[in-house]
């Protein structure tokens, strides 16, 4: 029989081991590319991440949104000897305080300051006053003030900016994950299929092998060949046992493989279906260049790495000068033995603390954390650059290996058509006496090994593909 048939089995069913056979999964390459994209538990994983990473942009946005905190103190009993500032005796007392109060805040991220309001009331009840009120209360109707940091660091400020960078990143690190699985899932695919091709090729090459050691040895009981040919034809039968047997490991092996990186549970074995042919995908390096510069998480690390080296050189400037604070409230308050008396004719009541801090003398530590906050930017930006650099020639020579991966699939597939052809010649030739069992090996070596030369350019080319989509996040 022609063994063409090699070339019908490339179109494999699933390689089945016992009576109890495990599920037949029939996919193409993009039914296993998608099925990785969205099920393949390092894509699972890759979406937890980012979900984390939008929690935490949203939990800093909640902080610049109003607050409104209720804060009530329960009942504090006080049982205690004073001394009387008075009459300078020693006095027991006994009181209990309980209180309430409403504050509504609000961050500033322009300043770094606060604004509140409040209200709030608390009540006394003495229990060893026997001269006066055994109860009184303390309103504090409205009070509302500020407190803002003067000369110093802002890191409201900058947070705004570097927050929702970090959720960009996140965003584009997992677009890049879900084709860093497809490219993943796209070298496990043909690890499977070239692996079933071997085990199909193997059994085939095993069948041939049967059938020429019969042919040989009625040659041999005619005297028409030596024996030398006779055991060098055993010889190669053996090897065709040894050659399915390491096929078949090799085949549950990828097949283990693609099928843990899919996150399948059961155990299952694939008749998976190649792309038909090997399209002419044209990739223009500029195109290319441009995507990957808008697309690629890089691209929003370099901003946000530049921000927060800056950051901390302003922070450095800051924390070593002149620091101060202002706080300033303004409110009524009035107190009383009985709720309305305490409401009564509100007293206004003000606050306002300035706070300054001037360093004199800090053995120049200032100086020093300015200067290495500068040079800590300036490596920054000649890393950013460099990175710059790098990612850029990485997508160039990607691009220029891509031209060349499909003429090297194309030049594989004619090879191994012609190493077909020659096998099938050689083999007839053989039958018929006219060439030893030398040369049939050396055929059919051939032609195995142009036939892995095919699988693995098909694999290469597959691979450079979606490994140039995972570099640009673009579909060509």
């Amino acid at each position: 029989m022609k063994l063409k048939i090699i070339v019908l089995l490339s179109l494999i069913a699933s390689i089945t081991y016992g009576q109890n056979s495990p599920k037949v999964l029939k996919m193409s390459l993009d039914q296993v590319i998608q099925k990785a994209r969205g099920e393949s538990p390092e894509v699972i994983l890759s979406k937890a991440r980012l979900d984390n990473s939008k929690w935490q942009l949203k939990l800093f946005n909640t902080r610049l949104k109003p607050q409104l905190n209720l804060n009530a103190k329960l009942p504090t009993l006080t049982r205690n000897i004073i001394q009387d500032n008075i009459t300078q005796e020693f006095v027991s007392v006994s009181s209990m305080v309980t209180g309430v109060d409403l504050e509504y805040s609000q961050e500033i991220a322009k300043t770094g300051g606060r604004v509140f309001a409040s209200t709030g009331l608390s009540r006394n009840d003495d229990f060893g006053n026997v001269f006066g009120d055994p109860v009184s209360y303390l309103s504090n109707p409205i009070t509302v003030g500020f407190n803002q940091p003067l000369f110093t660091f802002n890191d409201w400020k900058w947070q705004q900016k570097i927050e929702p960078l970090r959720y960009e990143e996140a965003e584009s690190r997992f677009t890049e994950e879900q084709e860093t699985a497809a490219s993943r899932a796209a070298n496990l695919f043909f690890d499977v299929y070239i692996n079933q091709i071997r085990l199909k090729t193997a059994l085939v090459n095993k069948a041939n092998a049967d059938t020429l050691l019969r042919l040989t040895r009625g040659r041999y009981s005619v005297g028409k060949i030596a024996e030398n040919e006779l055991l060098q034809m055993e010889l190669s039968n053996k090897r065709s046992e040894s050659t399915i047997a390491s096929s078949r490991l090799d085949l549950q092996t990828s097949t283990e493989q693609l099928r843990n990186f899919l996150g399948i549970k059961e155990a299952v074995t694939f008749e998976l279906e190649p792309p038909a042919d090997i399209p002419e995908i044209i990739i223009d390096t500029e195109k290319a260049l441009s995507e990957a510069v808008k697309n690629r998480w890089e691209t929003i690390s370099y901003e946000r790495r530049l921000l927060e080296s800056e950051q901390d050189l302003v922070k450095a400037k800051k924390e070593q000068g002149i620091n101060g604070n202002v706080f300033a409230s303004f409110g009524f308050s009035q107190t009383g033995p009985t709720l309305p008396e305490a409401y009564a004719n509100p007293t206004n009541a003000q606050q306002v603390v300035l706070g300054i801090q001037i360093p004199i003398l800090d053995g120049g530590r200032a100086q020093t954390a300015i200067k290495m906050a500068e040079s800590n930017l300036k490596v920054a930006k000649l890393q950013v650059e460099q990175d710059r650099i790098n990612f850029e020639q990485n997508i160039i020579l990607k691009v220029n290996q891509f031209a060349l991966l499909r003429d090297q699939a194309i030049l594989a597939r004619e090879g191994n058509e012609i190493a077909l052809k020659r096998y099938d010649i050689t083999q007839k030739r053989f039958t018929i006496g006219k060439i030893d069992v030398t040369d049939l090996n050396l055929a059919e070596t051939e032609l195995d090994n142009s036939l892995t030369s095919y699988m693995q350019a098909l694999k290469a080319f597959w691979a450079g593909y979606y490994e140039l989509r995972r570099l640009t996040l673009y579909d060509f």
